[in-house]
């Protein structure tokens, strides 16, 4: 009994490491800001964070809207801090930005954004609206660890 939790207690040890558990991949000054914040507008939202890891140029990234947000509209996503091509698919209230494979690889500590057209705003006021956001690589592993911010419709 004692050399089979021996054992389960050094496969758990060797194993921890192996799978990530307990790196700290947590995306730094992640801010989600509308350039209106006014109820039912049609607006552009930026994504401002810092990458705690490299961005590969076919990173993808994912962002999970509340349902309260209509994203029929939304057809553009773009950045001004990387480069390369993005192509944009929707999934219900979920958002999948990736890269084209075009751009350069950013190194981690960067500061980065997405800029998405067009999102109509919520009909109610609300300074906690919670978004979620990702980032994957191409085979879909996770390389951060998925942040949560508020988005304030306050006008």
């Amino acid at each position: 009994m004692v050399k089979k939790c021996v054992l389960y207690f050094i496969l758990f040890v060797v194993s921890v490491p192996l799978s990530g558990f307990g790196q700290n991949n947590a995306i730094d000054s992640l801010i989600v800001r509308p350039l209106s914040s006014k109820v039912n507008a049609n607006t552009l939202y930026k994504i401002t964070f810092v990458s705690p890891v490299m961005v590969p140029t076919d990173a993808q990234f994912i962002l999970r809207f509340p349902d309260q947000f209509d994203l029929s509209q939304l057809n553009l996503a773009g950045s001004s801090k990387i480069d390369g091509g993005f192509l944009l698919i929707k999934k219900g209230q979920q958002i999948v930005v990736k890269r084209r494979g075009e751009g350069n690889i950013i190194d981690p500590g960067k500061a980065l954004d997405l800029l998405l057209s067009v999102v109509k705003n919520p009909g109610k006021k609300s300074t906690d609206y919670q978004l979620q956001f990702q980032i994957l690589n191409n085979q879909g592993v996770f390389l951060t660890d998925s942040q949560t911010v508020a988005v304030a419709i306050d006008q």
